[in-house]
């Protein structure tokens, strides 16, 4: 689960590379907030879904370690 469109095309791209070099098993990526699962995993993946990861936005709000810098 990634919130941003970017990091979830790099890691569709490393989900592929793996199935090229061999790689067996499944994996998906899907673009949302996992601050709100188990609500943005398909119906059809209900009771199917082994493993979830994702980096929450939580920033400074848990951890107290993430700085935004103002883009320049």
């Amino acid at each position: 689960m990634e919130y941003e469109p970017g990091w979830a095309a790099l890691a569709r791209a490393n989900i592929e590379l793996a199935r090229r070099q061999g790689g067996t098993g499944h994996g998906r990526i899907m673009c949302g907030d996992a601050t709100t699962l188990p609500h943005g995993i398909p119906l059809e993946l209900h009771g199917r879904v082994s493993l979830v990861l994702t980096s929450p936005p939580y920033g400074q709000t848990i951890h107290h370690e993430v700085n935004k810098l103002p883009r320049v």
